[in-house]
């Protein structure tokens, strides 16, 4: 949490930058590789662990339905 990319992370508001995010359902689909779907930009709500590092963000805007149905399952 506290090198570098941690920092730039945590305090991206503070440094005029934005966040935002893209998500894919699965990595590989019937097709082949899935495409990413943009949720849109996000605030840094806390964070813990180095490597790997979770990350919780505040979505700007909801994340569209069918991916939250996707997202509650997977969880």
């Amino acid at each position: 949490m506290d090198s570098p990319t941690g920092r730039r992370y945590r305090e991206h508001r503070l440094r005029g930058s934005q966040v935002v995010l893209f998500v894919r359902r699965a990595k590989n689909g019937d097709l082949g590789t899935e495409p990413f779907t943009c949720l849109g930009t996000a605030s840094f709500v806390n964070a813990e662990g180095s490597r790997p590092m979770r990350i919780v963000w505040e979505l700007d805007r909801p994340m569209p339905a069918d991916l939250m149905v996707d997202a509650r399952a997977a969880a």
